[in-house]
């Protein structure tokens, strides 16, 4: 049975409506990370995944793994033990160091980072063959920017041919029907309540409350299954699927959470029928660098060597010219040598990485 939450909890009795991507710092107290493994139960947590976050993982020939939501390390530690090599991190120092511990409990000692999602790169060294973001955790991005650039920081740090692997409460099911818990995946706790004190468009305000009658807080942006799915795909990942309380097949409103399994893997060879597995926008860019019309028109107007927009000298001169001027003069703000590595990522015809290797002596990848 449905149940929906009581009139009240409609009302902000709390008043603290905070909408903010950084708030979780400010709830994820000791006291409350002290209580987490009494929240979720790891014993019972893991019979209710079972392998199935192994058996996805090793489907895709994964073996360096990036735990970006690490809380006390139960995915972490899971996973050391099932012989994977694993980085994680957490934006709670709080968080970390009850994982760190908990790692020592099991013997390991966990590769832990501190890392804001937002710049996880400038944090993690190296690629990973996949990253896995479980336990809600995403929900706690509260702009459609940080979304965007958190995702785009995850798929930064997958090799060509990596997995994303994210979760979240359905929300769906909370905002249109009402809330309800199976109370067997996640949160397995006994005696404990975990339920929205608070639920809009844009917050969904968890509370949980503890035998011993203390209570704590999440604020979280309540996202539908189908938005954060075309976010993925206007990132660029290429396929996702979604499970549904770890089932392919699933009633969207009995499910608890859902978990998308994003590939960044770019499969030129898939037939139109296939075209959907793509974005829009990376469709139709596809579709006109890919015509024989686009490339007439810029071996024609461009001169076959740049494709960009130059700088005139005058109303008279070639766009070729003024395109090679445009390269000059970025060249020119880069304090370029032989021992430069440069990426060029929208190459063209490479008349800009030809111009640069020419001149300067440096390596470019294009």
């Amino acid at each position: 049975m449905k149940k929906k939450w009581p009139p009240s909890a409609k009302k902000n009795n709390s008043a603290e409506k905070v909408k903010d991507t950084s708030h979780y710092k400010a709830q994820y107290i000791q006291s409350f990370v002290s209580k987490w493994d009494e929240l979720i139960d790891w014993e019972t947590r893991a019979k209710s995944e079972g392998s199935f976050f192994i058996d996805i993982l090793k489907q895709h020939g994964a073996q360096k793994v990036l735990d970006v939501a690490t809380g006390t390390g139960f995915h972490s530690i899971g996973l050391r033990q099932a012989g994977f090599d694993v980085v994680s991190a957490d934006g709670s120092p709080e968080m970390l160091a009850q994982a760190f511990a908990n790692g020592r409990d099991y013997g390991l000692i966990l590769q832990t980072v501190q890392a804001d999602w937002r710049w996880l790169n400038r944090n993690i060294d190296g690629k990973f063959d996949a990253v896995i973001c479980l336990g809600n955790s995403f929900t706690h991005l509260f702009s459609e920017r940080d979304r965007r650039k958190v995702l785009a920081e995850f798929y930064a740090a997958l090799k060509h041919d990596g997995i994303l692997i994210l979760d979240q409460r359905n929300y769906d099911a909370i905002m249109d029907v009402g809330f309800s818990s199976k109370h067997i995946y996640y949160y397995c706790g006994e005696n404990i309540k975990a339920e929205p004190e608070y639920v809009d468009d844009t917050l969904a305000r968890f509370r949980y409350e503890f035998p011993d009658q203390s209570v704590y807080h999440l604020n979280m942006f309540p996202l539908r299954k189908n938005y954060t799915r075309q976010l993925m795909l206007e990132v660029g990942f290429q396929r996702i699927k979604t499970y549904g309380d770890f089932q392919e097949t699933y009633h969207q409103e009995e499910q608890d959470f859902f978990i998308h399994v994003a590939e960044k893997s770019y499969d030129s060879k898939l037939s139109e029928n296939n075209t959907m597995d793509y974005s829009p926008t990376v469709n139709t860019a596809r579709e006109y660098y890919n015509s024989d019309s686009a490339d007439n028109f810029y071996a024609t107007m461009w001169g076959g060597e740049d494709i960009h927009i130059g700088i005139y000298q005058s109303e008279n001169e070639s766009v070729f010219d003024a395109s090679r001027r445009t390269v000059e003069k970025i060249a020119s703000l880069l304090n370029l040598s032989k021992d430069s590595k440069v990426l060029d990522i929208g190459s063209g015809y490479g008349g800009g990485a030809r111009y640069l290797a020419k001149t300067y002596g440096c390596r470019v990848h294009f």
